[in-house]
């Protein structure tokens, strides 16, 4: 079992998370300019902006991290091909 945890690529996982989590809640920029367009006088780069933004990227990456558990629960396993001596031609 431990032989199999160790071949999991945790890494290149931990990477689509984490960048499936900014992609996500990057659009809050775009809801925050679009509401700044749509209403100017209450949206107009002031403390409610940035509440929409803050609020927007916590929601849409909180979704896209979940949608990401979804389609990958757990790291894949990684099949490492062994290193061979040239000398000997056998497995290092």
């Amino acid at each position: 079992m431990l032989k199999r945890i160790r071949k999991l690529d945790l890494a290149g996982w931990f990477y689509g998370l984490v960048a499936a989590v900014i992609g996500g809640g990057s659009n809050a920029v775009t809801a925050g300019i679009a509401a700044t367009i749509i209403d100017p006088k209450d949206f107009g780069m002031a403390w409610k902006t940035v509440q929409l933004m803050g609020m927007s990227f916590a929601v849409a990456a909180i979704l896209s991290f979940f949608t990401y558990l979804a389609k990958s629960p757990l790291p894949p396993l990684v099949e490492r091909d062994q290193e061979v001596d040239t000398g000997t031609g056998k497995p290092r």
